[in-house]
């Protein structure tokens, strides 16, 4: 028997890493579809949260008013529930600051934003502003109960906006 001259066994390369196997790519793609779908899922419990809350807390102060008829102190309350709501919902600096027609003008924008009427910057939105400062405020707050009712079903309901 003779000696063969063999070569020594050689070792195949080293795999490497990339690219990864399509089942990877799958999984990174369902990762990413589930977090989409978790964070759609958030701003919409967020968005539902807000509506709800906004809604009972108005429903109280409307009860308030009609039962002690002080429209006065209701505004200043209802001006202070829309304005929480509008922090809770839009990013502080496009909000914090705003008065006066700006902050009517701010309500009406968002409203139509969200698909509604501006009426804000009307005499019945114009009560927001001025009855909190009058001295015989005898106004009837109905329809700004209505009024804000719209805007924060509206504005809860629509996607978008941030949170300040």
């Amino acid at each position: 028997m003779t000696d063969l001259p063999l070569r020594d066994i050689h070792l195949p390369e080293p795999v490497f890493w990339w690219p990864p196997a399509p089942g990877w790519w799958w999984l990174l793609a369902l990762l990413l579809l589930a977090l989409t779908l978790y964070r759609l899922a958030q701003r919409r419990r967020r968005n539902t949260r807000l509506r709800r809350e906004g809604l009972r807390a108005l429903n109280r102060l409307q009860a308030e008013y009609q039962q002690s008829g002080d429209s006065k102190r209701v505004m200043q309350q209802l001006s202070s529930l829309l304005r929480r709501i509008a922090l809770s919902r839009y990013p502080r600096p496009e909000v914090a600051a705003l008065t006066g027609s700006e902050w009517l003008e701010f309500l009406d924008r968002s409203l139509v934003e969200a698909g509604g009427m501006p009426a804000f910057r009307s005499e019945i939105g114009a009560l927001l502003t001025e009855a909190p400062y009058r001295p015989d405020c005898s106004t009837n707050p109905e329809p700004l109960f209505e009024l804000s009712r719209e805007w924060i079903t509206r504005i809860g309901a629509s996607g978008g906006g941030g949170t300040g």
